[in-house]
């Protein structure tokens, strides 16, 4: 989990910041130590968190669906809105999956302490433990799709970026994708053996020099 969010998230966010500055991304290897640490840190403690609510849970399928509840659904969410909505960006989506982690949680944890007087607990502390997945998948489409569209109004550059159609569901695609993808791949492959040419040009000449 600490690779993956210090290489999918947070150099990327880097080099996005410096990209908007005008700026070059000089690599840190001490700066990303330190990160890594803290990441650690950080998923360590939250994993012992989980493993001594997992132990008050009771049985073993309310433990296995509360945590895959907690970590599944919003992943899921993530990806599904992803294919089905073309107007979702990284920024808006990485904040609904945060939302969607932080609101599964609350409510497992809200239950947990509840237990002794559920009555008299907020609405959501009652609900089934199987419906904690559900209420985490829409707060993180609900977010990713309101975030998605402030980061839209914030950043012009993300209204003009164009949706590669194969990342989206199939009805959503366009009319004549597939042909203008074989266009682009014939392109890429005349560029490709005309280079190939030119560098075996260029070998032959300087053998005969």
């Amino acid at each position: 989990m600490t690779a993956i969010t210090l290489e999918d998230y947070i150099k990327p966010y880097r080099e996005w910041q410096a990209k908007r500055h005008g700026k070059s991304t000089n690599k840190n290897d001490r700066r990303d130590t330190f990160i890594s640490k803290i990441l650690t840190f950080f998923y360590g403690v939250s994993g012992i968190g989980l493993a001594f609510l997992a132990s008050n849970l009771g049985s073993l399928l309310v433990l296995g669906v509360t945590i895959l509840s907690i970590t599944g659904a919003p992943i899921l969410a993530t990806f599904g809105l992803g294919m089905m909505y073309k107007r979702a960006n990284g920024i808006g989506m990485l904040c609904g999956t945060f939302f969607g982690f932080a609101f599964a949680a609350w409510i497992t944890f809200g239950a947990y302490v509840n237990q002794g007087r559920l009555e008299e607990a907020l609405g959501l502390y009652r609900v089934s433990f199987l419906m904690y997945g559900c209420y985490g998948a829409v707060a993180t489409i609900l977010i990713g799709i309101f975030g998605s569209e402030i980061v839209r109004i914030v950043v012009p550059s993300e209204r003009e970026k164009i949706v590669d159609p194969i990342l989206l569901a199939r009805f959503l695609r366009p009319l004549g994708w597939k042909r203008n993808y074989s266009e682009k791949d014939n392109e890429k492959h005349d560029d490709k053996n005309s280079e190939d040419e030119s560098m075996i040009e260029e070998n032959m000449m300087s053998k005969n020099i």
